[in-house]
C-alpha cells in the first residue's frame, strides 16, 4: 500500500450503521470506511460518492481509511479559514 492521500468511489454505505467501502482508483483491494473518520463535510456520504483519504493497515492486517474527505462536499468555512491561515503563516515567514 502506498502512503499519502488516496482517492476512490464509495461502492458500499450503511448509514444506519455508519460505514462502508471504498474502491480505490488503482484498483488495490477495498478499504473499510468508518464514519468517524470523515472530515470536514456538509452532508453524509453516499453510494458512488469519490472519496480522498489516507489508509492504514490497522492490526488485524485490513486496510482502512482515516482523515477522509467527500469531494464536493467539504465544509467550505473550514477550508477557508485554512486558506487564511496559510496566508498568515506564509506572510509571517516572508
Amino acid at each position: 500500500m502506498q502512503p499519502g492521500l488516496r482517492s476512490g468511489k464509495l461502492t458500499k454505505w450503511k448509514d444506519e450503521r455508519g460505514f462502508g467501502f471504498i474502491q480505490p482508483v488503482d484498483g488495490s483491494q477495498e478499504v473499510f470506511w468508518h464514519i468517524s473518520e470523515v472530515k470536514d463535510v456538509t452532508r453524509r456520504p453516499q453510494e458512488n460518492d469519490t472519496i480522498y483519504c489516507h489508509c492504514v493497515v490497522a492490526s488485524d492486517g485490513k486496510v482502512r481509511a482515516c482523515n477522509a474527505f467527500i469531494l464536493g462536499a467539504r465544509n467550505k468555512s473550514a477550508s477557508f479559514q485554512a486558506a487564511f491561515w496559510m496566508i498568515v503563516i506564509i506572510h509571517h515567514i516572508a
